[in-house]
């Protein structure tokens, strides 16, 4: 197994389009309403090793900071601890062959904006209780990826938490500086 990143992330874009059908669930994604508009990410990536490199290809964690306008996403379940209780219902994750010498998308669908449920001690009393995060209005996207040179292979004597973190190991890091996303298509 790799310890390192090997894979290059050559380019991360950003622009809104209307999705023109009824999608099902598909890269892990929920399902959509026709004509609904979304916020699309689009990571570009190179492996320059000679062999085939399999990396995460749906998100498992969104991050966004209003103030900063930065927005970080992890294809990678580092960030579970196996002892949280929901640990145990990890869903697997999607994974994506990068054959050697070449170069591979990975396009990632988000609402604009996603409601993020405050803890007891954020509320305070408050009536919220949620945040708003307008990740459509990024300026600056990181992205997160883990990578390995062997395929996953579940394995149900181990918990699922603990293997996919032993097998995202290698993880890519790049951040992006993006423009003002384009309008739908």
């Amino acid at each position: 197994m790799i310890e390192t990143e090997r894979l290059t992330v050559k380019k991360v874009s950003a622009q809104f389009e209307k999705l023109k059908e009824h999608i099902a669930e598909e890269n892990g994604e929920p399902k959509m309403a026709e004509g609904e508009e979304r916020f699309v990410v689009r990571i570009k990536l190179f492996n320059p090793e000679s062999r085939t490199i399999y990396a995460y290809k749906t998100r498992r964690r969104v991050l966004y900071d209003n103030s900063t306008r930065k927005l970080t996403i992890c294809l990678h379940d580092n960030h579970i601890n196996e002892d949280h209780p929901l640990a145990q219902h990890l869903t697997m994750p999607k994974f994506l062959p990068l054959e050697g010498k070449s170069e591979n998308e990975i396009k990632l669908s988000l609402p604009k904006i996603i409601k993020r449920i405050l803890s007891a001690g954020e509320r305070g009393g408050s009536a919220n209780f949620y945040q708003e995060l307008r990740v459509a209005e990024a300026e600056e996207i990181e992205v997160e990826i883990a990578h390995q040179d062997t395929p996953f292979y579940y394995n149900p004597k181990m918990s699922n938490a603990a293997q996919l973190r032993d097998w995202g190991r290698a993880i890519v890091k790049s951040k992006f500086k993006i423009d003002k996303p384009r309008e739908g298509k």
